[in-house]
């Protein structure tokens, strides 16, 4: 907020970074009645267990077998509480953008970095194959004057396309390397999107029909026909049916692959650390503080009784 009441006419960028709504779904307090938990819906994909397959992926970081419906709509209602804080914090940048009357030509894009499972196949979290609630995330884009708002499209794009996006609005051109769109050109429609998951041992590749996921480990393989199945419970990969899209799948996946030259993931977790008030020391105690914390506030999440921060 004080970033952006500095703000002259032009020339600006802004990143803000949310963190919730990640677990352990602890609203303030204030916000934690708001949804009547009797009257939330359970989301497409609820299961009464785990799929085998999903367990033999990964047992999560939530306790699978103590998620009872009750327990989820308390989850969920935190969650969407949460989202709604942060709603009203964004609804505050924006009144500053149109007081100061720079919304008008302000480009602002709303996205984020993974799903969340929400109970689908009986999971909380993200730890998991790149299923739809995993792999898919908002994107919300409000343009600057001049461009048709309100447009809502089907488009199979990609968070890589934000990078390029914003340069193309700056008046700039993407670097070469950059395989992002400008979300704002009309173009041919991509006919797939990919991602990773799990340090590259897994890859996906989506059209708007098929989704392959290829595992590194023998029969951990993916296929999916999202239009009859799109909640993704029936793995079509040995299907004798299906052999030649799988191929096509897994064709564009290994060109994907290999244009992009993906890099070894990398954390040098000694590296230098800017010195501001919310950047904390690496060995501080403050790992161990949070993990106690969240650790504790899953545990109150499964009980009737758990409430606000």
């Amino acid at each position: 907020m004080e970033t952006l009441e500095r703000w002259g006419s032009s020339g600006h960028l802004l990143m803000v970074g949310f963190i919730k709504p990640h677990h352990p779904f602890d609203p303030p307090r204030e916000w934690c009645d708001a949804h009547d938990l009797e009257k939330l819906t359970l989301l497409p994909g609820w299961t009464n267990t785990c799929l085998p397959r999903d367990l033999a992926l990964s047992k999560g970081y939530f306790p699978h077998e103590k998620l009872t419906e009750p327990a989820l709509r308390r989850v969920m209602a935190y969650y969407y509480a949460t989202i709604e804080h942060i709603d009203q914090q964004v609804s505050r940048m924006v009144e500053i953008l149109k007081r100061k009357g720079l919304y008008d030509d302000a480009l602002i894009i709303f996205t984020s970095d993974h799903g969340e499972f929400m109970g689908f196949h009986h999971m909380l979290l993200k730890g998991n194959y790149m299923y739809d609630p995993l792999a898919r995330v908002p994107l919300i884009i409000k343009y600057p004057r001049g461009r048709q708002r309100g447009i809502t499209s089907e488009a199979l794009v990609s968070n890589v396309d934000v990078a390029p996006t914003i340069i193309r609005q700056a008046n700039l051109e993407p670097a070469e390397g950059m395989r992002g769109r400008d979300l704002a050109e009309a173009g041919d429609e991509r006919e797939m999107v990919f991602g990773e998951n799990r340090r590259g041992r897994h890859a996906m590749a989506r059209s708007k029909t098929r989704k392959l996921i290829l595992s590194d480990r023998k029969g951990a393989s993916l296929f999916f026909d999202l239009e009859n199945d799109p909640l993704e419970i029936r793995n079509l990969f040995n299907d004798p049916a299906y052999q030649s899209e799988i191929q096509t799948y897994a064709k564009a996946i290994e060109k994907w692959r290999s244009v992009d030259k993906l890099p070894k993931i990398y954390l040098d977790e000694d590296a230098p650390r800017i010195n501001q008030p919310n950047v904390p020391a690496l060995r501080d105690g403050h790992r161990e503080e949070m993990q106690a914390y969240f650790a504790r506030r899953m545990r109150e999440v499964q009980a009737p009784e758990g409430g606000g921060s």
